[in-house]
């Protein structure tokens, strides 16, 4: 590799980048609206209701979370590997 990116190079990046920002997106603002209906529950909150929230909203946001952000790590290992100067001793925080 001489250190050139090409155009091709550089579309597929930002493909493999945009997804899952969207889904950080998207999920984060789930989340969000789930926060907000708990806030607005009052207290105590019963625990059907509890559970409903946790199983419908929160696991699969954290679930769809944890998926992004595998591929972006896959996708900053690629890069890494492409990259004579990257140092191996140091990872993406």
């Amino acid at each position: 590799m001489n250190g050139t990116v090409t155009p091709a190079e550089l579309a597929r990046l930002r493909h493999d980048l945009e997804g899952p920002l969207a889904v950080f997106d998207g999920f984060l603002g789930e989340l969000d609206e789930t926060v907000e209906e708990l806030a607005g529950l009052g207290h105590p909150i019963d625990a059907d209701t509890l559970a409903r929230l946790l199983d419908d909203d929160l696991r699969p946001c954290l679930s769809c979370l944890k998926s992004a952000l595998e591929r972006l790590r896959t996708t900053v290992g690629t890069l890494e590997r492409c990259d004579p100067e990257a140092d191996p001793g140091v990872e993406a925080a």
